[in-house]
């Protein structure tokens, strides 16, 4: 299996990324179904978000190119509260930050993320506290016909995850959102109106995901580093539990999962051993193993359209003792970039 190793494919990495879906996984912007929104008004769509240390982007699609409505330039408003409760349920939800986006609804009809930061919306990103909401909210005149919806359901099947809040006839009250129509998606009568659907990510953060595999010095583990992927710094990729004496260990970097995952076993010996490759590589990159730990960083650039967007790391180590195919693993880690 051969990967690109330049510095060209390394950039590539960055500029490709897209800030992929958060957890537990609300949303992956696959088309559903809409309806549209004859009658003008304002919907607010909400999703649920109980495990990132702060907001910093939001990301939102707005129709697709099947719309027969312009939707460019139609007021949208982004607005964050706390659940104080953490019951899913947004009748107390506590209103934190509200922004009107200047120029509003961009990139309409076009079926693209559009991603509105708000540490330049609001001056900071927004600190959690336990469940919060998030909400998109989009003014229509009537006669509105987004066209077939970029709703995706069904990897947000739990009841409370996503709501939609209707006004009634003067336009949201986002100070009051439970003075509005509320219906909570997955149980109401059905979908939302307009066609648009939301990701959230948080301010800087490291996650792991997935699991390693064992190899002769113990099951290669990939981390963060102490700095935080901020826009500027580097995003550090640390690496412990590599064979040692070193032979060969590669950082894989990536901007998207591998669907279907590829067990290294399974791929090299026709045997499955649990050895899985779980993202996409975009560049590899050899690093410089010293007593089974490695530290390798990605430059960020300064700019801030890269808040939200995270970079997947595996490590790919050559392990002659550890099993027929010669190849272990470390889990996977997302830097989600941020400030």
């Amino acid at each position: 299996m051969r990967f690109p190793t330049t510095a060209f494919a390394l950039a590539l990495a960055l500029t490709a990324a897209t800030a992929t879906a958060q957890c537990p996984y609300y949303n992956d912007g696959s088309t559903s179904a809409g309806l549209s929104r004859f009658t003008g008004g304002e919907d607010a769509r909400l999703v649920y978000v109980d495990c990132l240390p702060s907001i910093g982007a939001v990301k939102a699609k707005f129709g697709t190119p099947s719309g027969s409505s312009a939707l460019d330039g139609l007021p949208l408003t982004i607005a964050v509260y706390d659940d104080p409760t953490d019951d899913r349920d947004p009748s107390d939800a506590v209103l934190v930050a509200r922004a009107s986006v200047p120029g509003g609804v961009t990139g309409g009809n076009t079926g693209r993320w559009q991603t509105f930061d708000l540490n330049a919306l609001l001056g900071a990103p927004v600190p959690t506290t336990g469940g919060m909401w998030v909400a998109v909210g989009v003014t229509y005149p009537a006669s509105t016909s987004p066209g077939p919806g970029s709703i995706e359901f069904g990897n947000n099947i739990a009841p409370g995850t996503q709501w939609l809040a209707t006004d009634n006839g003067a336009g949201i009250d986002y100070a009051n959102i439970q003075f509005n129509s509320l219906v909570d998606i997955q149980t109401g009568p059905g979908f939302p109106p307009g066609s648009w659907v939301i990701q959230v990510e948080s301010g800087a953060d490291y996650r792991a995901f997935g699991s390693g595999c064992a190899g002769s010095n113990g099951t290669p583990t990939l981390a963060g580093g102490m700095i935080l992927p901020v826009v500027g710094q580097v995003a550090l990729f640390q690496a412990t539990n590599l064979p040692d004496p070193s032979s060969g260990d590669l950082l894989a970097i990536g901007a998207e999962l591998l669907e279907p995952t590829v067990d290294l076993g399974a791929l090299i010996t026709g045997r499955a051993n649990g050895c899985v490759l779980q993202i996409q590589p975009l560049v590899t990159v050899s690093l410089n193993t010293s007593n089974g730990a490695a530290l390798y960083g990605v430059p960020l650039p300064s700019n801030p359209s890269v808040v939200g967007v995270s970079l997947l790391g595996q490590v790919v180590s050559s392990d002659a003792l550890a099993n027929r195919s010669g190849l272990t693993v470390s889990n996977g880690l997302r830097a989600v970039i941020g400030y």
